[in-house]
């Protein structure tokens, strides 16, 4: 095996481990990834999660009871793997995910991809059952390809949808709610949402705490 046949089974390698240690921490309440792994399994876990408090260093993701913990003050944006199109494939974990959403944030792009935008539509018609629960729909840019490399184009075409995302954050979210994009597959493994979401926290224009929660792939 060459060179890149390697990195390239070294990167899946690291992505299953994070996919499986999303599956095992995905029980409710929902724990940041990003504690340190010492703190994963730790009692200050458990303590924290029975009091339902947290502190920033957890970044406001411990959850009691499918409520925000007590103190949390920060947008929480959750990015939902919702399978490969059939709404029977969406788990239960990604159910109450959606259900805890103030709003959900749905794409389209065009007539020709209507049918995206219609299967989360049913998702969340045949699943989300909050009262408080909103949808918000939003147009995702074309990729220009002209007088540019593939890898500009990319680039430029996830500028334009980071800019969408903080006008979002900042017009349809509280400075303490919850969003949440439904994202095809495992968002771990596939799409790009995950990307995005971190090109708009480092930009640092619009404060926000992020998680994931795994689908079928």
């Amino acid at each position: 095996m060459d060179r890149a046949g390697w990195d390239m089974a070294l990167g899946l390698a690291v992505a299953v481990d994070k996919v499986l240690q999303y599956y095992l921490d995905g029980e409710k309440p929902i724990v940041s990834s990003y504690l340190p792994p010492s703190e994963k399994t730790g009692g200050e876990r458990r303590d924290l999660t029975r009091r339902g408090v947290c502190s920033k260093r957890h970044a406001c993701e411990v959850w009691h009871q499918g409520r925000k913990a007590e103190g949390c003050g920060m947008r929480q944006i959750l990015i939902v793997g919702i399978g490969s199109g059939n709404p029977e494939h969406v788990t239960v974990q990604a159910i109450n995910a959606l259900n805890r959403a103030d709003v959900l944030f749905i794409p389209t792009k065009g007539a020709k991809k209507a049918e995206l935008a219609d299967v989360r539509r049913d998702i969340i018609s045949r699943y989300v059952t909050s009262p408080t629960t909103r949808t918000v729909e939003y147009e995702v840019p074309t990729r220009s390809i002209a007088d540019r490399s593939y890898g500009e184009s990319v680039d430029d075409w996830h500028a334009a949808i980071t800019r969408i995302y903080e006008q979002l954050f900042t017009a349809e979210l509280g400075e303490d709610g919850i969003g949440a994009f439904l994202v095809w597959g495992d968002p771990m493994l596939y799409d790009s949402t995950i990307r995005i979401i971190e090109r708009v926290k480092a930009a640092g224009r619009v404060a926000f705490d992020h998680a994931v929660i795994p689908g079928i792939t």
